[in-house]
């Protein structure tokens, strides 16, 4: 579980180290990571499993996005796991 949380955390700054699409901003990405972040804090809660599956494509997700230099849909990819975490 802890696990969880911590790679959640890494993944906060990286729309603030990146350049974003313009229509996703630096500003929006963190928020909505920060956002995701307290979906899968809330779904391990009550199905584990699933948060641990969701944050494991966030992960590969984001290092994707940091080999190709590029965050361009960080903003839908976010948007998705918290509809994901949510539902």
């Amino acid at each position: 579980m802890r696990t969880i949380f911590i790679a959640m955390i890494a993944t906060l700054g990286l729309g603030a180290t990146a350049a974003l699409a313009q229509e996703c901003t630096p500003e929006q990405a963190d928020a909505l990571a920060s956002e995701a972040t307290l979906a899968l804090e809330a779904l391990a809660q009550t199905d584990p499993n699933r948060a641990q599956e969701l944050t494991i494509q966030m992960q590969e997700r984001q290092a994707q996005m940091t080999a190709e230099g590029t965050t361009e849909g960080a903003c839908d990819f976010y948007t998705a796991v918290i509809e994901a975490a949510s539902s």
